[in-house]
């Protein structure tokens, strides 16, 4: 009984940690509204400039238009999957923005590797059809790579060692709070790219 006590206590998190992820959270959603701002005066720059020279900018346009569709979409889905871990964390009447339990495991797990849903790979193909898509629209290799390197899902070398996917590394056993930032930064790599 006694070393079931202790694995229990080593499992717990310390709050400070679980606190700092809240203010990692706080820093991400702030680079995010800032982001969000210079998006929406670049798209009312390229809206004009498509008024005043259609046949010039109509493709641009378009597909400028495109990225912005699916990178709302990618966006909106990755809020989903925040909301439903806080479910999983908190129950039905949870708030993603004031998770009480944060410190719980298991939720992330359920939520993204669960055997039904496998929401942690439907993430990965989302993430990898987007910085393709993203990527295809810049002229520059180095613009690309950007991309590339900010919107990475490679397996982390460690994790490749431990034979486990990106999902598995990025979702297994995580603390809910860390979890849940972990989506906002993919939230924040989308709005900048």
């Amino acid at each position: 009984m006694y070393l079931v006590f202790i694995a229990m206590l080593a499992l717990n998190v310390p709050a400070e940690v679980l606190d700092g992820f809240d203010l990692v959270e706080d820093g991400l959603k702030q680079t995010i509204k800032s982001t969000e701002s210079q998006n929406n005066l670049t798209t009312q720059k390229l809206t004009k400039y498509f008024g005043d020279n259609p046949d010039k900018a109509g493709e641009g346009f378009k597909e400028a238009q495109n990225l912005t569709q699916e990178s709302d979409k990618l966006f909106n889905y990755i809020q989903d999957l925040k909301v439903k871990i806080a479910i999983e964390a908190d129950g039905k009447n949870a708030d993603v923005n004031k998770i009480e339990r944060k410190d719980k495991l298991g939720p992330a797990s359920v939520i993204m590797l669960g055997p039904t849903n496998k929401e942690g790979e439907k993430l990965r193909k989302a993430i990898d059809t987007y910085r393709s898509l993203a990527a295809n629209l810049l002229p520059s290799e180095e613009q690309k790579r950007s991309i590339e390197e900010r919107l990475n899902t490679e397996v982390p070398k460690v994790s490749r060692w431990n034979n486990r996917n990106w999902e598995e590394t990025y979702f297994e056993e995580m603390p809910t709070s860390a979890a849940i930032t972990l989506l906002t930064k993919i939230q924040s790599d989308i709005r900048a790219t």
